[in-house]
């Protein structure tokens, strides 16, 4: 839970790709559903999981959240959400890069995403014919 900043609304990723950790903004609804959950499950304390699994095979025990049950969870919420197309928490992240980058640009893009080299955040930059037409129009005046 300590990872977790509910009053600055930042959650610290740790080991991330390249085994960085960083710290990344969250919203207020999502720090709302977090103090829920933890309200739920009776978790008050720093060194409490922030999230933990609560299948049949964990019983009491406040088990961690596995890249592969993370994975499970998206085709289960897919599954429920009649989503027939490949979602996952990578796509999330993909979808979140290239809205970051097409209403504040590249550069904040990639310090939001912690990339490195700004190579890497161009990937993000999925803009559209008609998208590029709009803003020379805006620029010309036309």
């Amino acid at each position: 839970m300590s990872d977790i900043d509910t009053e600055k609304n930042k959650i610290l990723i740790r080991k991330a790709k390249g085994d960085k950790s960083f710290s990344s903004p969250i919203s207020e609804k999502a720090v709302e559903a977090i103090h829920a959950y933890w309200t739920e499950r009776g978790w008050y304390e720093p060194d409490d999981p922030a999230f933990a699994r609560h299948d049949k095979q964990s019983g009491d025990e406040q088990l961690s959240i596995s890249a592969q049950g993370i994975q499970y969870m998206m085709r289960e919420l897919r599954k429920q959400a009649g989503i027939t197309s490949p979602l996952t928490a990578h796509k999330f992240r993909h979808d979140v890069g290239t809205e970051v980058t097409k209403k504040y640009g590249i550069h904040l893009a990639q310090r939001w995403l912690h990339h490195s080299s700004i190579n890497t955040t161009q990937v993000y930059v999925d803009l559209e014919e008609e998208e590029i037409m709009d803003a020379a129009k805006k620029m010309f005046g036309d």
